[in-house]
């Protein structure tokens, strides 16, 4: 219970966060409806699906560090992510013989794919976005402050 309040903060927050969430599934489920493929509204709307999900996770967040941290996670994670798809791509191309290790290792290969393609880049935007809006607000991440 208290790892769900550090996570999603008040119950305000929590309700908040639910919603935003939902919002996220919706529009995922929607940018699937119109397609993703080669179709720039389904990939913009996946892009926001992706981005409203991540909200739900960290917009009751006031410390700059913590924006900071996603930040450079996301940034860190792309080249790791774009690598482990490949090396994940080879051994599923290496293992074909062996059905069930093949399978795993594309399931793992998508999934690298797919944090490197939509997560990665979202996360750095709203990290990005956090990090400015909470300087502006003139709220330092160093000194402490409370969430």
């Amino acid at each position: 219970m208290r790892i769900l309040k550090k996570l999603f903060g008040t119950a305000k927050t929590r309700i908040i966060s639910l919603i935003l969430f939902a919002a996220g599934i919706l529009l995922m489920i929607a940018a699937n409806i119109v397609g993703i493929p080669d179709n720039p509204p389904g990939i913009i709307l996946a892009y926001i699906s992706i981005a409203v999900i991540i909200l739900a996770f960290v917009h009751h967040w006031t410390v700059r560090k913590k924006f900071s941290v996603l930040l450079i996670a996301s940034i860190i994670g792309f080249p790791v992510f774009a690598i482990l798809h490949n090396l994940f791509y080879a051994l599923a191309t290496g293992a074909e013989d062996i059905v069930v290790v093949k399978q795993i290792f594309e399931i793992l290969d998508v999934t690298s794919f797919l944090a490197a393609i939509f997560v990665c880049p979202m996360g750095i935007i709203v990290g990005a976005t956090g990090c400015i809006i909470l300087v502006i607000t003139n709220k330092k991440g160093e000194s402490g402050e409370a969430e």
